[in-house]
């Protein structure tokens, strides 16, 4: 098949809402050669009961062998509603894996989900991950499913979405009509990071082109160029910003709720809301004329019935700083004519590209845009500033989730089973990992480990806690072969976790784009919706006054929205050097609450996150005192949820002022580089435990010898040492700001820190105030596309235990893959795989 015709063939089928025989026939084509002997059609009793309420009908329309002797089958799931295609995605997973293990253990499945009355629907793959074991009894050799056994990828496709990301994908396959595709061929086509780097490449153009062209803008008009110099504005900040209100826009269209019909539901709005604008009507410059007025007017002001009388129609009141004027610029007095062509190729880009407002997960990836890759594009964004710069960095999902879930589970445990012994009096227990002196410390009394969850059931809750609802819902509808997932003494002790989740205080020092604050709110959240079901009386959601403030106690308030703005308001906190990362992690939080917001006839304001993720410079620090602080603490909690634009300069004003009384007016400003005192911005965190219950991140890696001037201000740390990297001073510091004797500090960074002349002081540190609790060494795997080799290390605060040991794992070999990581990670056997113990 020739490229033209395939590109039609994927049009005709993936363009249109859902139709059987053209599926088949696509499909057919797909695959060249397909066994269609043994179909079949399930519906009503023959539907599993824990799933008939989400599935109508499930057909088999063949299954297909590829040249490497893996089985896929060809099905097609009807589901019953509307809402279950996008938000009954474990169920959707789950079924199609049940499936796959009763049929000859299939290895995976090529699905159409089809939704009645919906002009859009899915195609997925779904992979099974097997594992050979021995059966006691035969001695045979069988796979052997996990208990989370399926991975799905999935294209959204249908007559309101657009299909070029599918082209890209899929087009080869097609044209390729002589070989039979492989089942790695076909995961290939469905692989998110094709997508995430086209989408990077493209993005940075348009954010390049909006750049020089704001330039030309400020060098042409005196009075742009005035307002920029008095607000401390720069073309590329400004740019970011505003290209982030668009694609935050993208999102927010994408649920309907923007250009909504006056007396119309939220939702109904039009999915192609800001380009339709765009074309349907001619500005002499849309940017002064539309785009500032719908920010800072249409989306920052309340009103009684949400009516913009300018585009007459409805735009929801969301706040947020996201739409205030970027440093203040005089919005209505300064007219920003920023030529019309510029947005015309925006546009053209983003629709190009599939945006959803569903965030990725470990098994479940959807081939579009989301939340989470957008902020895997603003992280190499960061770096970027002209057309020679290649972009950041950026953690990779997996190890973030990993890092998340461990820096929880080590949180977790420490809080509920490390008890003081006060009988018991002995010196802390040493490690003889480097070869140095051991420090000299008071003796402390030795901890006792009473286990009263145990570690291993900590694990399970946060590793399948998401599981485990789909497996209670499925007891509730009367599938008695599903037993209980959580443990019995994660059920027995689920108000005391609810809380310890609900208290937890975390730190990223170095936030870039958000992706670690963000990947532990997750967590938490799945976490805390576990727990729901076995919290039997009325909770608060908290310690420290939380039930006054926040969600309430009824079971009907922990929805997953409102778990998501506790979390933010009572356990996130970050900082970066960067103001344009501020930005950025910002948008993400937002973009993180409003994907969950389901409520339309009530759409929450977003929150003010202006102190709770701060521009600075972590590294600095200043002389800690209480003094004033309580006042400091108090606006702080009234600005996060002010709504009114007035009372919120007045608080912020206040803010400032307190802030700047309390550094005595004697911040050290290096260019941006302002003062962060974590025991001043984040006061209440020490007031309250001592210091942040976890800090994690993924430090900036810059030795002095390539960039002097980063280490401007910070030769005097006691933690500074010549020929050192920066990030060693954020491992001291992350361990100086973390609670003693119960806080985990969790990084990715460089591996050579144990032998480095340069961290010879971070050594000695972590070897007085800390324990290892991991190091998860990845060798000469270069996990970063930069080409450094990095390990995880996740340190405890010192405490004295008797049965203190650490896990240490790392890779070996020379020719090694991400998926070598991944299997070090699960501790799962791999050839290439050898762990050091």
């Amino acid at each position: 098949m020739n490229k033209d015709h395939a590109v039609q063939l994927i049009c005709t089928t993936l363009e249109q809402p859902f139709d059987e025989e053209r599926y088949l026939h696509f499909v057919g084509e797909l695959l060249n050669e397909m066994d269609a002997s043994k179909t079949f059609i399930h519906r009503g009793n023959y539907i599993p009961k824990s799933f008939r309420s989400f599935v109508s009908q499930f057909k088999r329309l063949g299954t297909y062998t590829d040249p490497d002797g893996h089985t896929t089958d060809v099905l097609i799931v009807y589901l019953k509603k509307e809402t279950s295609l996008h938000y009954a995605r474990t169920m959707q997973r789950n079924f199609i894996a049940r499936h796959l293990k009763m049929r000859d253990a299939k290895d995976a499945a090529l699905v159409a989900y089809a939704s009645p009355d919906l002009e859009d629907w899915r195609f997925s793959l779904v992979r099974m991950e097997y594992q050979l074991a021995v059966d006691e009894e035969t001695g045979k050799v069988k796979p052997e499913e996990k208990l989370t056994p399926a991975r799905r990828f999935s294209f959204l496709v249908g007559e309101n979405e657009p299909n070029h990301t599918a082209q890209q994908q899929l087009v080869s396959i097609l044209e390729n009509d002589r070989d039979n595709p492989t089942l790695e061929a076909l995961e290939k086509a469905f692989d998110i990071e094709t997508v995430t780097k086209r989408f990077f490449k493209d993005y940075k153009e348009r954010f390049l082109e909006l750049q020089e062209e704001l330039e030309r803008v400020r060098v042409r008009d005196s009075h742009v160029g005035q307002e920029f110099i008095r607000k401390g504005l720069g073309s590329a900040n400004f740019a970011k910003k505003l290209l982030g209100q668009i694609v935050f826009l993208y999102f927010i269209q994408k649920k309907g709720w923007l250009g909504v019909e006056r007396g119309q539901p939220w939702g109904s709005g039009p999915k192609d809301f800001l380009p339709a604008l765009f074309a349907n009507q001619k500005y002499e410059n849309f940017f002064d004329e539309i785009l500032e007025p719908l920010f800072y007017e249409a989306l920052a002001v309340e009103r009684p019935d949400h009516v913009y009388p300018r585009l007459n129609c409805k735009i929801p009141f969301l706040n947020g700083g996201l739409f205030e004027p970027t440093g203040g610029y005089d919005w209505q007095g300064t007219e920003i004519l920023i030529d019309n062509a510029v947005f015309e190729n925006i546009f053209a880009t983003f629709d190009l590209y599939n945006f959803t407002v569903r965030e990725d997960e470990p098994l479940e990836k959807e081939v579009a845009v989301d939340p989470e890759m957008l902020g895997k594009v603003f992280e190499n964004l960061l770096e970027v500033r002209d057309r020679k710069s290649k972009g950041a960095f950026y953690t990779p999902r997996e190890i973030v989730h990993y890092m998340c879930q461990e820096s929880l589970i080590n949180y977790l445990d420490t809080a509920l089973n490390l008890r003081p012994d006060p009988l018991a009096q002995k010196p802390p227990v040493q490690d003889d990992m480097f070869a140095v002196a051991k420090p000299t410390q008071e003796t402390m009394a030795v901890t006792k480990y009473d286990s009263i969850v145990p570690r291993g059931d900590i694990e399970t809750l946060i590793r399948k806690g998401e599981l485990a609802l789909q497996h209670e819902a499925a007891r509730e509808a009367g599938a008695s072969s599903y037993e209980a997932v959580i443990p019995a003494s994660v059920r027995a002790h689920a108000r005391e976790l609810d809380e310890a989740l609900a208290d937890v205080k975390i730190c990223d020092p170095a936030i870039g784009s958000g992706a670690f604050p963000v990947g532990m709110m997750h967590e938490i959240v799945r976490a805390r919706e576990a727990l729901t079901t076995y919290l039997n009386s009325p909770l608060p959601l908290g310690r420290q006054g939380v039930q006054s403030k926040g969600l309430g106690v009824r079971a009907g308030e922990r929805t997953t929205y409102n778990l998501k703005r506790h979390a933010i308001q009572y356990s996130l906190y970050g900082v970066d050097i960067d103001l344009a990362a501020v930005d950025i992690a910002k948008l993400r939080l937002w973009l993180s609450l409003v994907v969950d917001e389901e409520d339309y006839k009530n759409i929450k304001p977003l929150p003010n996150l202006d102190y709770k993720i701060v521009a600075g410079n972590s590294l600095l620090g200043y002389p800690y005192q209480r003094r004033g602080l309580e006042k400091l603490e108090a606006l702080k909690d009234d600005f996060f949820d002010e709504i009114d634009p007035i009372k919120r300069q007045i608080l912020r004003t206040q803010i400032d002022q307190e802030l700047a009384e309390i550094y005595k007016n004697t911040k050290k400003s290096l260019g941006y580089q302002v003062t962060v005192d974590f025991k001043i911005n984040f006061s209440e965190v020490f007031r309250e435990k001592g210091g942040f219950d976890i800090v994690i991140g993924n430090p900036p890696y810059i030795k002095e010898y390539v960039n002097r001037t980063a280490f401007d201000g910070l030769r005097n740390s006691p933690y500074y040492k010549g020929k050192m990297d920066i990030w060693y001073l954020f491992a001291c510091v992350g361990l100086d700001i973390v609670r003693k004797k119960k806080g985990i500090v969790t990084l990715i960074a460089q591996n050579n820190w144990v032998t480095s002349y340069g961290a010879s002081k971070m050594r000695n540190k972590v070897i007085r105030d800390a324990q290892i609790i991991n190091l998860i060494d990845f060798g000469n795997l270069k996990v970063f596309e930069a080409g450094i080799q990095t390990m995880i290390m996740i340190f405890r605060r010192r405490v004295a235990i008797d049965d203190y040991s650490f896990d240490y794992r790392k890779l070996h070999g020379k020719e090694l893959e991400f998926e070598d990581a991944i299997c070090l990670l699960n501790q799962k056997e791999n050839p290439k795989t050898k762990y050091l113990t």
